[in-house]
Formats: structure tokens, sequence, C-alpha cells
């Protein structure tokens, strides 16, 4: 007597499509576009979001919108227009 036994596997990947979870290959990536995990919406702090992935904010910006528009400086500089510049030598906050 022969028995035949038929296993089947699902393999999930980290994504749902009823959610904006990103594959764990997206770096940086908190929220994907639903229909695709590889795009990002939004990114950690200290990245935004450029062509769909996620781009480092300049060495001394703590949270940018672009490359060109800071938000909040790192400690020991100070936002000047969308920029941050360095704070004199020995000050770690200041205005100017």
């Amino acid at each position: 007597m022969r028995t035949l036994i038929f296993l089947s596997f699902t393999v999930f990947i980290a994504f749902s499509a009823s959610s904006d979870e990103c594959l764990t290959t997206v770096d940086k990536c908190t929220s994907c576009k639903t229909d695709d995990p590889t795009k990002c919406e939004a990114c950690e702090e200290g990245y935004y979001v450029k062509d769909e992935k996620c781009t480092a904010c300049s060495d001394n910006c703590y949270i940018c919108t672009d490359a060109n528009t800071c938000y909040i400086c790192k400690i020991g500089y100070y936002k000047d227009d969308k920029s941050c510049k360095k704070c004199s030598t020995g000050c770690s906050k200041c205005t100017a």
C-alpha cells in the first residue's frame, strides 16, 4: 500500500497588504506605500524620503525634509534659515 503525503508551506515576508509595513530590506524606512513595500513614504529621524528611499540628512541636522531644509539641528549647531551652523567653540547651545 502506498501513502502519499502532500505538504504545503506558505512563507510570509515582513509585509501585510492591509498595512503600511515595509520589507525588512528597506533601510531606515518607517512607512512604505501600501501597494509596494519597497517604496518608502516616511523615514527615521535623521533621514528624508528621496526617490522613495531614505537618504541621510546633513551631518549637523537632526530632522530634515530634504538635502537643503533642516528643521531641527543637532547639539552644537543652530538653525540659520533652512540650514544648521556650528556654534562657537565651547558652546553646545546657541542662537547665532
